[in-house]
């Protein structure tokens, strides 16, 4: 190394300037389209289900890539280029804030109007320290605890206080709609809490070689019951917005007898994502293995469907209406009459 920087030196001071002076091929457009594109490449695991010639996107993205006029213009290219793979683990972000999504499942309106379950459904609700769950009666013997999101880290716990303040209930209304996904260090630990023994919920495999089709071998995930379980009837409310680590406690649930879902498919992306970034501080997620359900089934862009299928209006919304939580109590109930 020391000798390389004397070169450099040398070569500064016998007016070399020429030859060395210029942009990093790593920061050029061209240079920074091939780092994203060649990464996908060799890692991404969706590829066989996508049915994307990956070749192809590059014979048809990198000329435009040459063409940037300045860096800031590659990014809506990459952005759709990252569109083609429809994957809502495949995202761009750059330091500005600005966000280029594979896919932009904000813009799914699912009509969940918490204020509307707050004002007409559950009076006197709490939220736990961590702002991600909310907890109360739906009626007085079927709780409802709604789970905004599994971001962060560290308050898994929250979900034995809920269950401790709720007392003696028979059933369980666990409303995810809507949740965007975060951690499974927070997913699988409240989920343990309704299992009853250790199952099986899932398998997966990581792509692990430059062929497309390069896989470990399939895994298992497993759940053990741990906290303060609760053996009382449970209901799960989903929407098209649930997505990530939030299906991956849905497909949990789903593993345990008796558990019933109801509402809408969820969006269907399993993609357990990589963070990279490139040499100009953008940020970009690759997913790295597929995920099946119990039955070793592929729900990648497909989602998990409910056992009990009702969809929200924006009539329900402007009423103030929530026929899928309505839904959800009948069937607690009739779980309980079987």
């Amino acid at each position: 190394m020391k000798r390389f920087i004397v070169l450099i030196a040398a070569f500064i001071a016998a007016g070399c300037v020429d030859t060395l002076v210029g942009p990093d091929p790593a920061t050029t457009p061209p240079g920074l389209f091939d780092i994203v594109w060649a990464d996908f490449d060799r890692n991404y695991a969706a590829f066989g289900l996508k049915q994307l010639d990956w070749n192809d996107v590059r014979r048809r993205y990198a000329p435009q890539a040459a063409a940037a006029p300045s860096v800031d213009a590659l990014a809506p290219i990459i952005g759709a280029m990252f569109r083609e793979l429809h994957d809502p683990h495949v995202d761009l972000l750059l330091p500005n804030r600005k966000y280029y999504a594979s896919v932009d499942l904000g813009a799914v309106n699912t009509y969940f109007t918490p204020p509307a379950i707050l004002g007409n459904y559950v009076h006197g609700s709490v939220m736990t320290p961590s702002r991600n769950i909310r907890y109360g009666r739906l009626a007085n013997d079927v709780g409802w605890i709604w789970i905004a999101s599994f971001g962060g880290d560290g308050w898994a716990g929250e979900i034995d206080d809920a269950l401790k303040a709720l007392g003696n209930i028979s059933a369980v209304i666990i409303d995810v709609r809507n949740n965007g996904g975060g951690s499974t260090n927070n997913s699988e630990p409240i989920a343990a809490r309704f299992f009853d023994e250790e199952r099986v919920f899932s398998y997966f495999q990581y792509r692990n070689g430059p062929g497309h089709d390069d896989f470990t071998e399939v895994r298992p995930r497993t759940i053990t019951p741990a906290g303060i379980h609760f053996g009382g009837r449970v209901v799960v409310l989903t929407n098209r917005r649930c997505v990530s680590a939030t299906e991956g406690f849905v497909l949990a649930m789903k593993a345990q007898p008796g558990v019933q879902l109801v509402g809408d498919t969820t969006a269907g992306g399993f993609g357990n994502p990589l963070m990279r970034e490139l040499p100009n501080g953008w940020v970009y997620r690759l997913p790295q293995w597929i995920q099946y359900d119990a039955n070793h089934r592929v729900l990648e862009d497909v989602g998990i469907a409910p056992d009990v299928v009702v969809r929200m209006t924006a009539a329900d919304s402007v009423a103030g209406k929530d026929p899928q939580l309505e839904r959800a109590l009948s069937v607690a109930r009739e779980i309980g009459v079987r």
